[in-house]
């Protein structure tokens, strides 16, 4: 078990216990977004030093009105801009009313500033529980969940030079609708890259009846 510290000796840059939050790895700290905290949605962000084992609570620059609402259930991934600028984007997730969502954040780890993008093309479907990977330029979604009985199987791209969403492949009967699966690219031996979702739950068939 890693200790875990207080930067400064304050124990509020501490988070509490939290889960449907997010994630990412940037300059030897990991930077945790959002979750459930409490009964409640939260969109506050702290980064814990892996040098040092202290957390610290990163007080964004930016105003109270132009930050992610509170959420859950969405996804956050490190993006690398072609000018070496180092973001996190926040997709998705639900707010603190149960709604699904479907803005696009960014928040820059040097300037520590929020800012809303306004993507252009196909906008995916609201929805939380959903996973998401770096690729090459790209972000990749797949499924999540809609409504409580609705579960999505679908697939999105989001460009970010372009500042486009691309519709990867619409939902199908190929294999189940699921939220809660990781999703990762692998390199194949051959050629080129295969995308892989495993497990997650899926929505049960309301016909079913347990016996």
């Amino acid at each position: 078990i890693v200790p875990q510290l207080a930067a400064d000796g304050d124990e509020s840059n501490i988070p509490e216990a939290l889960d449907e939050h997010s994630a990412i790895i940037h300059d030897e700290k990991m930077y945790i977004f959002g979750g459930f905290v409490n009964g409640e949605r939260d969109n506050r962000i702290f980064a814990f030093d892996f040098v040092s084992n202290k957390w610290q609570a990163i007080k964004p620059t930016s105003a109270d009105d132009n930050m992610p609402c509170p959420r859950a259930g969405h996804t956050a991934i490190k993006q690398v801009s072609a000018n070496g600028g180092h973001f996190m984007i926040i997709f998705g997730g639900k707010d603190n009313e149960n709604d699904k969502l479907n803005d696009l954040w960014r928040f820059d780890l040097v300037a520590k500033k929020w800012e809303k993008l306004e993507p252009n093309g196909q906008l995916p479907m609201e929805r939380s529980g959903h996973s998401a990977c770096n690729y090459n330029g790209y972000m990749l979604i797949f499924g999540g969940l809609f409504e409580i009985t609705k579960e999505l199987n679908d697939s999105f791209l989001y460009d970010f030079e372009k500042n486009t969403w691309i519709s990867f492949f619409a939902e199908s009967g190929s294999f189940s609708p699921r939220s809660g699966s990781p999703l990762s690219i692998q390199k194949k031996k051959t050629r080129g890259h295969v995308s892989t979702a495993c497990a997650g739950s899926e929505t049960p068939d309301p016909n079913f009846t347990a016996t």
